[in-house]
């Protein structure tokens, strides 16, 4: 129970500041700058989390084996010379792709060269950093770091922004918090306990050499990709069909439901992922399955209730984190929720690919998400930029998430929670019902939007710890 109170405040603090960040850029920008600065994040991450995050990931998968090696440090230094390698040529790729095509509008080569050097590097070294302290088990120092990343970034972007004026100079201060906080990694080291659930355990350290890594990130670049194209290629596609101001406005409306979704998603795998990891550790094929199993039953329906509970209070977030020229963006909520929803459910796939250190499996729902994602905003975006957008990356995530289940029916021997699922569901229709009779533009008080974001969020933290209480007996035997 302590481990989940330190990761659920942490969490809230980096809610909070992702909220502020989200009303102070709504009020200080208008929606075209807002678009144009995030289509600069979007190629940042796409360079990013899609070739050099698929190492971080098979650093996590062996750090419980290297830490009882004693290869931690030695990894950790050949990692970081990968990171900084990957960074310089990419930062020269992505320059050239910017010079020929323009797909980032209003930005000049210097200013894309430096931010998208700035956060290849230091997203992936914060990330890595974030994996190795939460595997090891050092929670509270985990969301220290994050919350160092995010209350950083959102001050220098504030103070750079106000200074000059400039909206990439806030993009430079988000991305520059990012690589502040990553200086942890120089004191990070193994806690004594990181070691295999089981003490008989026998399995060798994974390889970190050439071989070995490309074999497990080749599949997860070419995966990341199909992502990208399903959940960040709107900002590029709406651009076209639209404005750039249409992209900044769905950006707005879109993260209102992401954000609080990533960051539940962080912390429960971050209260889960130890225990989850060592039981990889454990044994062979048969106990991966069963710990993927245990996983599914604690990750899915909680993910549900969140969800309805993300639907419900919608509105009333948008009257609390966006600026005026941006409420327009309450209209359409309902479905970046649902797309939430689904995208987060299908993530277990990935949790799948990490256990069986097999990454392909993604390949074939990632690739659908990738065509269904453009083919709906093609097709419903030109007559409703806002809700057509919305509607179509619901509708891709959704075909992603059968595409899931169909995938791990027939490729590994696992089961998927469905009495717990539709409990959940069932559990939390009321909080997804108060969207369906709630006025689809915001109106009333702050007072009144904090009151209604409270009474939700209380229920849905009662339904989510009854659900939870199956799995905290064994969260706690692991402390």
């Amino acid at each position: 129970m302590r481990a989940i109170l330190i990761v659920a405040a942490g969490r809230v603090m980096q809610l909070m500041a992702a909220l502020i960040a989200l009303k102070l850029s709504t009020t200080l920008l208008v929606p075209a700058e807002l678009g144009q600065i995030n289509q600069m994040a979007a190629v940042g991450a796409l360079f990013a989390s899609g070739v050099v995050l698929p190492v971080v990931v098979y650093f996590a998968r062996g750090i419980v084996g290297w830490a009882a090696a004693g290869q931690f440090t030695q990894r950790l230094v050949q990692a970081l010379a990968v990171f900084a390698s990957l960074a310089a040529v990419l930062t020269v790729i992505g320059t050239g792709i910017q010079s020929a095509w323009t797909p980032v509008h209003g930005i000049t080569l210097l200013w894309f060269a430096v931010l998208l050097a700035v956060y290849v590097f230091g997203f992936p070294t914060y990330t890595l950093m974030i994996n190795c302290v939460s595997v090891m088990g050092q929670r509270g120092r985990s969301s220290g770091y994050a919350n160092l990343a995010a209350w950083s970034g959102l001050g220098l972007a504030i103070a750079l922004y106000l200074e000059f004026s400039d909206p990439w100079y806030w993009l430079l201060g988000t991305f520059a918090g990012y690589l502040l906080a990553a200086q942890a990694l120089w004191i990070v080291r193994p806690a004594p306990h990181a070691q295999p659930a089981t003490p008989t355990a026998t399995l060798a350290p994974l390889p970190f050499s050439l071989g070995p890594v490309f074999a497990f990130a080749w599949p997860q670049v070419i995966i990341f990709a199909f992502w990208w194209t399903q959940s960040q290629s709107y900002r590029f596609i709406l651009a076209e069909v639209s404005t750039v101001a249409a992209v900044g406005l769905f950006f707005a409306g879109y993260t209102l439901v992401s954000v609080p979704m990533q960051a539940f998603e962080g912390a429960f795998n971050e209260v889960y992922s130890p225990t989850l990891y060592r039981n990889f550790e454990s044994g062979g094929a048969p106990a991966a399955s069963q710990a993927w199993n245990r996983y599914a039953s604690a990750y899915m329906p909680s993910i549900i209730l969140f969800g309805c509970c993300l639907a419900g209070c919608a509105p009333h977030f948008a009257r609390l984190a966006l600026g005026p020229e941006f409420q327009v963006a309450t209209a359409f909520l309902l479905w970046p929720a649902l797309a939430e929803t689904a995208r987060a459910l299908s993530s277990v796939i990935h949790t799948l690919g990490i256990a069986k250190v097999d990454m392909r499996i993604l390949l074939p729902p990632t690739a659908l998400g990738a065509i269904a994602a453009p083919a709906f905003i093609l097709l419903l975006a030109p007559t409703s930029p806002l809700m057509g957008t919305g509607m179509a990356l619901c509708l891709a995530s959704c075909c992603v998430l059968v595409a899931v289940y169909v995938l791990t029916r027939f490729a590994a021997p696992v089961v998927w929670p469905w009495r717990r699922m539709g409990l959940a569901a069932l559990a939390g229709f009321p909080m997804l019902a108060i969207w369906l009779w709630e006025s689809p533009v915001a109106t009333e008080t702050i007072v009144f939007a904090l009151f209604a974001c409270a009474l939700l969020g209380l229920y849905a933290i009662a339904c989510l710890y009854f659900f939870a209480r199956p799995w905290l007996g064994e969260l706690r035997r692991t402390q």
